[in-house]
């Protein structure tokens, strides 16, 4: 398999819709916060009568380390004479 910029940025994008789509939901009740996990941005998870609400600042983190890591590889493809990462699988 060839991976090469394009398919980079592909996987890249690829990665952060699905974060936008399905975010990470938090509940407060009381003064405390429940963690209520991953689900679709239209139907957020519920307890009772009260709807989650999507926690910014680990979404926020997400994307950061997902960019970070994706610019690691876009300098390491930089770096390299064809600008290509060969992978073989075995057989």
């Amino acid at each position: 398999m060839e991976i090469n910029r394009p398919f980079v940025l592909f996987v890249y994008s690829l990665v952060i819709s699905f974060m936008l789509a399905f975010p990470p939901f938090t509940l407060k009740l009381g003064g405390r916060v429940f963690n209520m996990g991953y689900a679709f941005i239209l139907s957020p998870p519920e307890k009772g009568i009260t709807a989650a609400s999507v926690d910014v600042s680990l979404l926020t983190l997400q994307i950061i380390s997902v960019t970070l890591v994706v610019a690691a590889a876009f300098f390491a493809l930089h770096l390299m004479p064809n600008k290509t990462l060969l992978i073989q699988s075995k057989r």
